[in-house]
């Protein structure tokens, strides 16, 4: 077995994002809750915790997977619990996700 790696995200109610990586191949383990980032972006939202295996499931579909699995633009009165967020549990986390959002980006812009 491989390395179980973390990452968590905000994107609306816990509970309806929650199976949605709770069924992936690859996912170890889901929580729920409240998560909160440091430093000057201190803020939190509801979130799922998943606990992965990178050898079984890339970070980028899990992000593509958050990405297209929950409305972040909805505007409502829980609008600061229900942020869309990724929080990153390893600074070389935090590097891969400035790659794949740049990649992102790029092929935004071609189309």
């Amino acid at each position: 077995m491989g390395t179980v790696k973390k990452i968590a995200f905000g994107g609306g109610c816990h509970w309806c994002t929650e199976a949605v990586f709770q069924s992936l191949k690859g996912v170890e383990r889901v929580e729920q809750g409240f998560v909160a980032s440091e430093a000057d972006n201190e803020t939190f939202s509801e979130a799922v915790i998943v606990s992965f295996l990178p050898d079984e499931i890339a970070l980028k579909d899990l992000v593509l997977i958050h990405l297209f699995t929950h409305e972040s633009t909805v505007d409502h009165s829980f609008r600061n619990r229900y942020r869309s967020a990724i929080y990153t549990m390893d600074s070389g986390d935090k590097e891969k996700l400035e790659r794949i959002w740049e990649e992102f980006q790029a092929q935004f812009k071609e189309n």
